[in-house]
């Protein structure tokens, strides 16, 4: 880790970071959303949290199944894959790489 030049506190790596991301970008694949936004809220508040920033989506996100592909910040991008299953809820698998 290094240390802040103004504070002193620890700052963590980028792959300290991107381990921490993609942990929580796993376990928001466990779930089935009703609404593909409540899975994107869960995936942007992961990726802040850990330092990086949202990708930009130049897409309607309102067919069955996509992609987001977009930089995320320090040279890492986020991979993002959705697909409505016939239920009507949504899968999403996510990570930063």
């Amino acid at each position: 880790m290094t240390l802040c030049d103004n504070c002193k506190a620890k700052i963590p790596t980028v792959v300290t970071r991107q381990n921490a991301v993609n942990d929580r970008l796993h376990a928001i694949g466990f779930v089935y959303y009703q609404q593909l936004g409540e899975a994107l809220v869960l995936v942007y508040d992961a990726l802040r949290t850990n330092g990086f920033s949202e990708p930009e989506v130049g897409h309607n996100l309102l067919i069955e199944r996509g992609r987001i592909h977009g930089e995320v910040g320090n040279g890492k991008w986020l991979t993002l894959t959705y697909f409505r299953m016939s239920s009507g809820r949504y899968e999403v698998v996510a990570y930063v790489n």
